[in-house]
């Protein structure tokens, strides 16, 4: 880097910061932005290829995107929240307005349009504006070219916003994991679409909210329109409208995916699903990876350097078979940038050198900033803009080696400094200017190196003002082995399932439908939690952080449907599960009042209200129900639910295929069928169909070592919520069943649980003859919830005593059981082709440590007791991939299940596992003085240690001298 530094050709030049903000501007961001331009039909015609308007937008889209494109009207803002805004300039001298007209109608761009056929706010019509932004090209003749741009300001103050594609933009960020081998080069193929926005013709509903703020002058209007109001208005997808972008990036995403399909012969292995970089989902591993960046497509291949000389200017499987997608649409590539397996590229502002390995900013960025950062630190003065503009580019150069943000501080308070006074120069502290010449003369550094091998040794350091210690690995435990060997995304072939489910969970307790998605392996874009009990929300964001929390069911209504619209406009399933309130139609509770009388047990009528609400939002997709209740209710009321559910219920009982029964009923509108491990017995007038699940869960995976079940023949019973008390309560259930040695046991247990569940069959025994009945961490595993799920019910100061393991309790003794959900969900998806038929065991087995194909799934799934066997040492594998394990921005390890997406941030975010790694201490310290740790030369000098800063996290640690 050093060396590209030095040989570096492009000038860098004084600016004049005056003539600079002519040209360049900062948005409400502090990003830096290009200044709109007044210009002519001479500045835009040379942009506009032939192909403008070709492609029509509702064929290219699908699923709620298309639900979007067809029904614009439907997605705009209540009429109440309309508000005119003041209608933005078009920025074309009246000298010139006749020939951009003309220009733009009969390149396709624009439309003729009656005032009376424009939208109106209220009783003002709704007008946007047109302005160009310079390409920095000029023609033959020297003439500036510049992009069209329509603002929309006004049409986007009325609009809701939509999700597309837009999570799935990469960035550079992510691109931390990417590592070549010594023997490997980087071969890259990239594809640009010209004008791509332009391309795609927008329906007739469209127009009438795409009217620019100008008249058409007489002389250009055809016969029928001459003596009228008349405006242009666009037929394209505008480059500045608010949901462009989400649709830009839907679109070019769906043709690199049909591609695959339509042209399998030249698509081969390429363009395959598991093999796309993207910003929501894991970093594949795969060696063919390709991605998408609004009309870029880049295709990115590790090949073996032999081979190199005879792929150099090929064309690629995957850019040919998109190649035919493109021309098949009609969609304009442009040529001048494409590039056929070149080892050398500029890739979304940045630099690629696949001989070295290694990626860079581009020259004349780098040449731009270093030489405004130098002048700014050199004067005396500076504005608010000069700073955010030099600041700006630093960051940009740092993308490339994240630690490098560390050395700027106080250029941020600067910038801050400028809040209440925007447009004053102020005098530049001494600290920032040292701060940016410091970052300048870091620049070398700021590259990403694609062949930083990867450390077995893993590290962990902390230190006070009294000691501190460094820790090593030396190799890999049974349970890290068991990860390492786990496949991670890329390895293994994925399907492609357009859009994803989401899933709404009203009465949501701890999210075991969630829970059991996970465990069918469904890929959920979205999850929506409605939940009144603060200890059960935290359980599900620490597990899900992008669940989006509600606290009563009726809140639900037509404005939060519309917002998961919004949100989840990408999905191809929405399936609701419902736990309303059992309490009034428990046959334990000797008060119940019934399903309808009951204020708890009523609210079962709030499910079928927001599923009619949902199916009437998400109307381009199928939607799902799941209900469960106790089976302990009576005739009567059971009547009363299915009326109000449209559904009639199936009986099953989790006892026949884990260790603890939950008879539960279950009301789903997808048929149960027979079949292996599965058995349908039918109802009876007085009593609904039951379904029999057959499995068995293996005690050594749920039972803590050293103890056995008492009566190996039955499950235990139901779980119930725990509530201590001084005393027995009113009725308490099996207490005439019970021995005065197990009421002397319930006694002791403050009467926690129901009398019964504390009789000698019920128990666990080891071998001194101590009895006790099963603990949280067993009961977690026996309903199908991974090891330690419900810990993170209360923050981490409070996790300790007896109100936090009730807390656990309880929230366990509210929930479904995992298991069975799954099986009834693995029923509906199977036989949507989702996935491949399973039975109950085989959803048991992947419920078990070590039964998730993937080491994501299994980092979640933690064994309870030590696995057996001589563990093989997997530390070089097990490291590379937690370093794969990356957040959004590259700069930690960040742990989430297999089938979520990456959150933009994790607030009770999940601790990497203890006991994957064998760890000895390194070296430690303990000092009497205050000093600061740092300084003590006692700490480092004992065992001299070299730390690799890899994503944030220093992981990857060279031993002792």
């Amino acid at each position: 880097m050093v060396g590209y530094f030095c040989q570096m050709e492009t000038p860098m030049e004084h600016v004049n910061w005056d003539d600079y903000f002519k040209v360049k501007g900062v948005d409400y961001k502090g990003d830096e932005v290009k200044v709109g331009r007044w210009f002519d039909w001479s500045n835009i015609a040379p942009a506009l290829p032939a192909e403008v308007g070709r492609v029509p937008l509702e064929e290219v889209c699908s699923l709620g995107c298309k639900q979007y494109v067809l029904n614009f009207d439907d997605f705009l803002k209540p009429p109440d929240e309309w508000h005119a805004v003041r209608a933005p300039r078009v920025m074309v001298d009246d000298s010139s307005w006749s020939a951009v007209c003309t220009g733009l109608v009969s390149s396709g761009v624009c439309t003729w349009l009656e005032e009376s056929e424009v939208f109106h706010v209220h009783d003002t019509p709704l007008l946007n504006g047109l302005f160009g932004v310079s390409k920095e090209e000029w023609t033959d003749e020297g003439v500036e070219i510049f992009r069209l741009i329509m603002n929309l300001i006004p049409l986007n103050a009325l609009c809701r916003p939509i999700s597309g594609d837009v999570e799935t933009l990469p960035s550079w960020g992510m691109m931390s994991p990417f590592f070549l081998q010594p023997g490997e080069r980087l071969v890259i193929s990239s594809e640009d679409v010209k004008c791509f926005f332009y391309t795609m013709r927008v329906p007739c509903c469209w127009v009438k909210f795409l009217a620019f703020n100008k008249i058409v002058p007489d002389d250009v209007l055809p016969r029928s329109l001459k003596g009228k109001r008349v405006y242009l208005a666009s037929t394209v997808l505008p480059m500045g409208f608010l949901n462009s972008v989400s649709l830009a990036q839907h679109v070019h995403r769906n043709l690199v995916a049909w591609s695959r399909g339509d042209f399998p012969e030249a698509a081969g292995e390429y363009n395959a699903p598991e093999q796309e970089l993207r910003k929501d989902r894991g970093f594949t591993l795969s060696s063919r990876a390709w991605r998408v960046y609004l009309d870029n497509y880049d295709l990115l291949e590790k090949v073996e350097a032999t081979a190199f000389a005879q792929l150099e200017g090929t064309v690629a499987p995957g850019a040919l078979a998109l190649r035919h997608e493109y021309e098949h649409w009609e969609v304009p590539r442009n040529l001048k940038k494409a590039v056929q397996r070149s080892s050398k590229c500029e890739m979304q502002g940045a630099t690629v050198d696949g001989d070295l390995g290694v990626a860079y900013p581009r020259e004349a960025k780098l040449a731009k900033y270093f030489a405004l950062a130098l002048q700014l630190a050199n004067a005396r003065k500076g504005t608010r803009k000069q700073w955010q503009v030099v600041c700006g580019g630093l960051v940009y150069v740092s993308m490339f080696r994240r630690p490098l943000l560390g050395s700027l501080n106080s250029v941020w308070r600067h910038i801050e400094s400028f809040r209440d006074v925007p447009d004053e120069v102020k005098i530049t502290p001494l600290d920032c200017r040292l701060e940016i010449l410091r970052f300048l003369g870091m620049l070398p550094l700021a590259r990403m190196d694609f062949r930083l091998g990867v450390h077995p040794i893993v590290t962990c350091s902390d230190a006070s003002t009294t000691g501190g210690g460094i820790c090593a690995s030396w190799t890999t435990t049974a349970v890290g082995a068991s990860i390492a060997a786990g496949d991670m995304r890329g390895e293994v072939p994925e399907a492609r399932i357009e859009g994803g489910i989401l899933a709404i969970g009203l009465f949501d307790g701890i999210g075991a439908l969630r829970v059991a998605l996970e465990l069918v392996n469904i890929p959920v874009v979205g999850y929506v939690s409605v939940e009144r009990h603060e200890p059960a929300r935290r359980v599900v964001e620490a597990n899900y952080p992008n669940v989006v929390h509600y606290h009563d069911v009726k809140e639900i209504g037509d404005k939060e449907v519309r917002d998961w619209v919004s949100k989840f406009s990408q999905v191809s399933l929405v399936l609701i599960g419902a736990g309303p309130p059992c309490q009034g139609v428990s046959g334990l509770n000797a008060d119940r009042k019934g399903a309808l009388k009951d204020e708890r047990s009523c609210l079962f009528s709030e499910v079928p209200r927001i599923r009619d609400a949902v199916k009437e939002g998400f109307n381009w997709c199928p939607v799902y129900v799941l209900m469960e209740s106790v089976a302990s209710m009576d005739k009567q009321d059971r009547e009363v639910m299915s009326e109000g559910i449209d559904a009639e219920p199936i009986r099953c009982d989790a006892g026949t295929l884990a260790w603890c029964h939950r008879p539960r009923l279950y009301w789903c509108d997808w048929e149960i069928l027979e079949g292996e491990g599965y058995t349908v017995k039918p109802g009876s007038p007085a009593g609904p169909r039951e379904l029999v699940l057959d499995g068995c869960q293996d005690p050594h995976e749920v039972i803590r070592g050293g103890w056995i079940k008492v009566a190996p023949e039955k499950a235990f019973p139901t779980f119930t919520t725990a509530r201590p008390r001084s005393s027995p309560g009113r009725k308490p259930a099996g207490v005439q069943q019970c021995s005065s040695e197990e009421l002397e046991r319930w006694r002791q247990d403050q009467y926690r649980f129901p009398p019964y569940q504390y009789c000698v069959s019920n128990c666990l025994v080891n071998k001194h003859g101590v009895y006790r009945i099963p603990d949280v961490s067993e009961r977690e595993l026996m309903l199908g919830f991974p090891l330690n799920y419900t810990a993170g019910c209360f923050p981490k100061t409070k996790r300790k005593g007896e109100v936090y393991v009730d807390c656990r309790l309880t929230l366990l003794g509210n929930s479904w059981s995992v298991v069975v959900v799954s099986c009834l969900l693995s029923q509906l998806f199977a036989r949507l082709g989702f996935i491949p038929w399973r039975t109950p065991q085989e959803i048991l087995d992947r419920s078990a440590s070590g039964g998730c194909p993937t080491a994501q799934g299994r980092l979640v799934r933690m064994p309870l007791n030590p696995l057996r066997g001589i563990p093989r040492d997997a530390s070089k594998e097990l490291a590379t991939k937690l370093c794969s394990l990356i957040s959004l921005k590259g700069e930690d390890i960040l742990l989430t299940t297999p089938t979520s997406q990456l959150p933009r941030f994790h607030r009770l975010r999940i601790q990497q596992p203890d006991g994957i790694f064998a760890i000895e201490v390194a070296s430690s310290f303990f000092r009497k003085s205050e000093e600061f740790a740092g300084t003590s030369e006692k700490v480092w000098g004992l065992v001299p240690v070299v730390c690799l800063l890899f994503a944030g996290a220093i992981v990857l640690i060279a031993a002792a001298g």
